[in-house]
C-alpha cells in the first residue's frame, strides 16, 4: 500500500499541491461473528502503523460494523453510511490540519 500511494502521488503531482493528498483507507468488518476477528482482519488494524512515515493517510476501523444478515456475506455491511462517516471525519481531520498530519 505505500508503493501504492507513493507511486500515485508521484504520478499525479501535477499541480504540486497534490504531493501529498490525502488517502483514507477502511478496514473491512468482522467476518463469521462479531466477537471473532481474524488474523486478516487484525493484520489490516496493524496497516495504521505501517503508514505512520506517510503524511495524510488515514486508516479507518469497520470490526464493529458486522452484519450478520447481509445478503452479500457477513462481511459485506449494509450500513455504508457508517464507513462514509467515517472516512470523512478521516479525510476532513487529515487534509484540514493544521499539522497536515
Amino acid at each position: 500500500m505505500t508503493s501504492m500511494i507513493e507511486g500515485w502521488r508521484s504520478a499525479w503531482n501535477n499541480p504540486p499541491a497534490l504531493k501529498n493528498f490525502t488517502f483514507i483507507l477502511h478496514q473491512l468488518s468482522a467476518y463469521a461473528a462479531p466477537a471473532t476477528v481474524n488474523a486478516l482482519r487484525w493484520s489490516q488494524l496493524g496497516a495504521a502503523t505501517r503508514f505512520s512515515g506517510l503524511p495524510k493517510v488515514g486508516v479507518t476501523v469497520g470490526i464493529d460494523l458486522y452484519d450478520a444478515g447481509s445478503p452479500c456475506g457477513n462481511v459485506h455491511i449494509r450500513n455504508k453510511t457508517a464507513v462514509g462517516e467515517r472516512m470523512a471525519l478521516a479525510a476532513e481531520a487529515l487534509a484540514y490540519s493544521s499539522t497536515g498530519r
